[in-house]
């Protein structure tokens, strides 16, 4: 038995036609296209916390404080780099 489903989206006729274009430019099925868009965005918006973060979730279950002096202090003890 398949693990596929079907997902139904509305879409601007002018988006939908220029989407069809591109793909078809691709040489591709727009509809393996959407489902690669889709999959890229699950996986870039997927964050695995760091080694930081683990540490400070371990000691706060611990019952362990984490001192901060800050919002940047705050995510470099996540592990956060404060320019993303």
């Amino acid at each position: 038995m398949s693990n596929d489903v079907q997902m139904s989206i509305k879409l601007d006729r002018q988006l939908r036609e220029e989407f069809n274009g591109v793909a078809s430019s691709m040489h591709r099925p727009a509809a393996q296209l959407a489902r690669e868009l889709i999959r890229n965005f699950v996986k870039s918006q997927r964050k695995e916390p760091s080694d930081s973060t683990l540490k400070a979730m371990k000691q706060e279950e611990e019952g362990d404080t984490v001192e901060i002096s800050g919002f940047d202090d705050m995510l470099a003890k996540c592990g956060i780099d404060a320019d993303d």
